[in-house]
């Protein structure tokens, strides 16, 4: 578990050196606010050179526009990999 105090996990916290020494190379990244701390989180993930997929169905959000958004802006200009939604998913 990593404490972080800020939107993306990689801010001011030691998540990249803890990927480097395990040679991580890819990361799947899931939470609670789609649209700020995970999107965020990936697209830091890929300015550490990382490969991140993001798992759309083990994230949340209060508003499912703003996540359809982010998401959009993740995979077209962050080079993210969105596993799509499921169809029937409930929001939550």
């Amino acid at each position: 578990m990593l404490l972080k105090h800020r939107y993306s996990a990689f801010d001011h916290t030691a998540l990249d050196l803890l990927l480097e020494a395990k040679s991580v190379r890819c990361v799947l990244v899931i939470g609670a606010a789609t649209e700020g701390c995970v999107v965020q989180t990936a697209l830091d993930a890929r300015e550490h050179g990382l490969k991140a997929t993001i798992l759309a169905d083990a994230c949340a959000t209060i508003d499912a526009e703003l996540e359809a958004l982010a998401l959009r802006y993740a995979e077209d200009v962050g080079g993210i990999r969105v596993e799509p939604l499921r169809s029937g998913r409930q929001d939550r």
